[in-house]
């Protein structure tokens, strides 16, 4: 799938830190993520997939926190692949847009601004 890099609302940070869904992400995955999502606007494809995770919501001070699906990845990007998480949260105000998860910060670790284009392989 090819998509650009967008900013994001910052939802991401605020979710991903979480206790309850940190936890998860540390026991299924083998590690913790940063605390932010790389958010990428897909050229239209959608995925397809049964998740290879599923991240399960809770409620939280009266408040429902969403499943989230989780996809084992690789993100590419000027010909260099990163082996990543691609999130797709049930209850989300995205459309077309993915959000991907890695221990570090991708836009630091690889240079990635706004508007570049990326690949994602869903395994």
């Amino acid at each position: 799938m090819k998509g650009w890099v967008v900013s994001g609302k910052g939802e991401g940070r605020f979710y991903l830190s979480k206790k309850k869904y940190a936890e998860q992400f540390s026991e299924n995955l083998g590690f913790l993520p940063y605390p932010g999502t790389l958010d990428v606007k897909l050229d239209g494809t959608q995925i397809r997939k049964e998740p290879d995770i599923l991240i399960k919501g809770f409620r939280e001070n009266g408040e429902i926190r969403g499943d989230v699906l989780c996809f084992k990845s690789k993100l590419i990007y000027r010909g260099k692949e990163t082996p990543c998480y691609t999130i797709i949260p049930i209850l989300t105000s995205h459309k077309n847009v993915i959000e991907v998860i890695h221990k570090e910060n991708l836009r630091e670790k690889l240079k990635i601004e706004d508007g570049d284009e990326v690949e994602i392989e869903i395994n």
